[in-house]
């Protein structure tokens, strides 16, 4: 009986690292891939833009971050 669950164990973490061999590659590909994300700008008390041009606010300040 304990062999079996001892071979049970020895599969399941031979599937498991077969597993993340296989997805691994494609996490690390998304991972590295960047986009430009366009977001919608309009002139609010937590979105300002000055005479300059230059944004500022809140919800700039936010945007930047993420």
């Amino acid at each position: 009986m304990r062999k079996q669950i001892r071979i049970k164990r020895k599969m399941a973490l031979l599937l498991s690292l077969i597993l993340l061999a296989v997805f691994m590659p494609s996490i690390h590909a998304f991972a590295q891939r960047s986009e430009i994300i366009r977001v919608g700008w309009y002139e609010s008390p937590f979105n300002t833009t000055d005479q300059l041009g230059r944004r500022s606010g809140y919800a700039y300040d936010y945007q930047q971050k993420i």
